[in-house]
């Protein structure tokens, strides 16, 4: 999957979703790539890459439906997902937090 593949799936559960910097107010969706894992070696090249991708919900919606659309997009593409979520009190914003691998 490339990283234009993984945006278009972002996009399919948050038509809003941005790259790099999200809205900072009201509820938003961003995705970045962090890292580039080396992938498998063959004859010495580089054949498949891994990238770590962030994806942040940011919401005051207690059950958000677009970070369970991210979710199960995430989960029918098969993407390995490390999920956590917070919230400020003082904010009342909650925190949704896909932290994926993605070969490609």
């Amino acid at each position: 999957m490339t990283l234009f593949d993984f945006k278009a799936l972002i996009v399919s559960a948050d038509s809003k979703a941005t790259r790099y910097f999200g809205a900072g107010t009201g509820n938003y969706t961003v995705w970045a790539e962090h890292e580039r894992k080396g992938g498998v070696n063959a004859e010495n090249w580089l054949s498949e890459p891994i990238w770590c991708i962030r994806v942040e919900r940011i919401t005051n919606i207690e059950d958000d439906p677009i970070a369970e659309a991210i979710m199960h997009a995430l989960e029918n593409e098969e993407i390995t997902v490390r999920y956590t979520v917070d919230s400020d009190p003082d904010s009342k914003y909650i925190r949704h937090v896909f932290d994926c691998e993605v070969l490609g």
